[in-house]
């Protein structure tokens, strides 16, 4: 860009361009693209593509695989996320661009994850929500308007701000079409010459600042303070769910037992199972109840089961979307971690669902992810968020939400339940609402467990 003369009024910023925005997007394109060629070239050079005769569930193979799912689907989100909170990708660097919040400020984590989302719908829809800045007023695309950001540029100066503080035109200036005759090719600047004495009151480009008023605005208030539960909560309530499992246990085999001789063995399945679940998740919710309300006398919208914003809910789509790469990542290393390790959690499903559908659909969609949100982020994440930095308490929980379910005895499922956990962290942090982990969480749930009962794979 060309530098101001001193002592010229700056013009205000104002909405960027269709131009200057397409403009932008290709030349982001280009360096996305150029980047992933190279870290294609670079994994190939160094790992070395697997031959035709490999096996493909062996190590080195599940290795390539792994990564090039990386290169090709995470730089996108790391890209545009990194320029974002910059204030600026590559492209818009290169046009004079700038992303800002709606109150003029720098967007926070919460507005660009939100952008990102509109982006990706955005794409979906074979781009119509980016040629949506030709349409609208203040020329905005879908993922401005839902996170409540907009790109700006800062308009030419005109000849007539030179002419007015005593300064030629720069050299090779030119005029916008409409503000007058085109001028004369002022002279060329003279090397290392000190620029002239100001003629006219200095006018300060504004940094952009944080306003921190403005970005608590797109948390819900569900998160906003200490939670009012400790660790003479948090640990008992955790503690308590051993000797509950182990006793819902024994009651669900004494139960079996008395229906085994009158009922089908699917059947039996079924109910034990649903049994098991009905029994174990209604002791988790007494648990909270009791500590949360009765102990504490807190609100139950502290665990954040209150209203959430209907632009988080527009990003449940792009988090499952989300979710379901990092978790094929990294369940590829898992079984490179563990090679041999049998499908028990394919097992198991299929010999307990697969006469009863119905059973799965209502344990493993609705209520499995109702109550480990409530549990996990609601009430655990929200007690470690208060107590140590924000990543450190999503990823510590993510470790006890993928702990939780070693009950399949299956070592390959750790990383990728921890994956899964990272995003609904993220979700509930952001949104301050348990309801669109509650959507991830179940839709997931319900997809992996239709493709083991009516998938062609072998457990």
């Amino acid at each position: 860009m060309t530098p101001y003369p001193p002592g010229i009024p700056i013009p205000a910023w104002r909405p960027a361009t269709t131009s200057k925005r397409v403009g932008s997007a290709l030349i982001d394109m280009f360096v996305l693209c150029a980047g992933i060629v190279a870290g294609m070239i670079a994994l190939s050079t160094i790992v070395g593509a697997p031959g035709r005769s490999e096996d493909p569930a062996s190590p080195h193979s599940l290795l390539f695989a792994g990564l090039v799912f990386a290169i090709i689907t995470f730089p996108w989100a790391a890209y545009f996320l990194i320029g974002w909170r910059m204030g600026k990708t590559v492209g818009m660097s290169a046009m004079s661009l700038r992303l800002v919040s709606v109150n003029g400020g720098k967007p926070g984590a919460g507005q660009l994850l939100l952008r990102l989302a509109g982006a990706f719908w955005s794409t979906l829809l074979l781009f119509f929500g980016f040629f949506w800045v030709g349409i609208d007023s203040r020329k905005r695309a879908w993922h401005d308007i839902l996170s409540g950001t907009r790109v700006e540029e800062r308009p030419p100066l005109m000849p007539m701000a030179y002419s007015a503080y005593g300064y030629p035109p720069p050299y090779g200036y030119q005029p916008p079409p409409g503000y007058g005759p085109p001028l004369g090719y002022g002279p060329p600047p003279a090397p290392n010459a000190p620029p002239p004495p100001p003629s006219g009151p200095v006018v300060a480009e504004p940094d952009v600042v944080v306003d921190e008023a403005a970005q608590r605005g797109w948390r819900s208030l569900a998160t906003s303070g200490k939670s009012p539960w400790t660790w003479t909560d948090v640990l008992p309530v955790t503690a308590l769910f051993i000797p509950l499992t182990l006793g819902t246990g024994l009651l669900n085999g004494w139960i079996r037992r008395q229906i085994q001789p009158v009922a089908p063995t699917g059947l039996l399945r079924g109910i034990e199972y649903l049994g098991l679940n009905v029994l174990v998740y209604s002791g988790a919710l007494l648990l909270l109840f009791l500590s949360v309300k009765v102990r504490r006398r807190a609100s139950l919208k502290q665990l954040g089961i209150g209203k959430v914003s209907p632009r988080w809910l527009i990003a449940v789509i792009p988090a499952l979307a989300g979710s379901y790469c990092v978790a094929l990542v990294a369940g590829a290393f898992s079984r490179i971690l563990f090679p041999g390790t049998p499908n028990n959690q394919c097992t198991d499903i299929r010999d307990e669902f697969s006469a009863y559908p119905w059973v799965a659909i209502g344990i493993v969609a609705i209520a499995a992810p109702v109550v480990e949100e409530l549990f996990v982020r609601g009430f655990l994440l929200r007690y470690l968020r208060d107590r140590m930095p924000q990543v450190a308490a999503i990823l510590v929980s993510a470790v006890i939400f993928s702990a939780a379910h070693f009950q399949w005895n299956q070592p390959t499922l750790f990383l990728p339940i921890f994956a899964m956990g990272t995003v609904l962290g993220t979700l509930y942090i952001y949104s301050g609402s348990i309801w669109p982990g509650v959507l991830v969480h179940g839709a997931n749930n319900l997809i992996s467990t239709l493709v083991v009962l009516y998938g062609t794979q072998k457990c």
